[in-house]
C-alpha cells in the first residue's frame, strides 16, 4: 500500500492514525521540506514503475536534479514538477535495457 499526503506530517490526522492504531512491520517514510515545486498529492514520493517483468519498482530520495541531459527524453511523462518521477522512469528504462541485453 502506497499513500501520500501533501501536508505537513505533524499536522497529518491519516499518520497519526496509522502510527498509533495499526500494526506495522515494514514502513517507508518520506518526510521532508519541499525547497521547489509545489506541495501537492502528484509531487509527493514514493514514484512507482514497472519492468518489463511486471515487477514494481519503488524510489524515495531527496536532493534536487538540476538539468541532465539523461532525463531529457523523460520531460513529457504525467508530471513534469518532480526530478524524482524522471529518475525512476531513467533507471526503469535502464534496467529493462540491461536485462534485453543480458537475457
Amino acid at each position: 500500500t502506497i499513500d501520500k499526503e501533501p501536508i505537513k506530517a505533524n499536522c497529518s490526522e491519516y499518520l497519526n492514525n496509522i502510527l498509533t492504531n495499526h500494526m506495522l512491520t515494514n514502513i517507508f517514510a518520506h518526510i521532508k521540506l519541499a525547497p521547489i515545486g509545489q506541495v501537492i498529492l502528484p509531487n509527493c514520493h514514493p514514484f512507482t514503475k514497472l519492468d518489463n517483468k511486471n515487477r514494481t519498482w519503488v524510489l524515495i530520495h531527496s536532493g534536487i536534479i538540476f538539468e541532465s541531459s539523461l532525463l531529457k527524453n523523460y520531460e513529457n511523462i504525467i508530471n513534469k514538477n518532480t526530478d524524482s518521477e524522471k529518475i525512476i522512469h531513467y533507471i526503469i528504462d535502464k534496467v529493462n535495457e540491461f536485462e534485453n541485453e543480458k537475457g
